[in-house]
């Protein structure tokens, strides 16, 4: 749930943010499998 992801840091608080982030924790995911996703 990425609005809810540091919600007061100016720069993950835009859609720009957001799916650089998302990007992120995508790409983790799928080097680390063992993490996989979780809400």
């Amino acid at each position: 749930d990425l609005p809810r992801t540091f919600p007061s840091h100016p720069w993950l608080d835009t859609p720009e943010g957001h799916a650089s982030l998302r990007r992120v924790l995508v790409g983790y995911s799928f080097r680390d499998s063992d993490v996989g996703y979780c809400q």
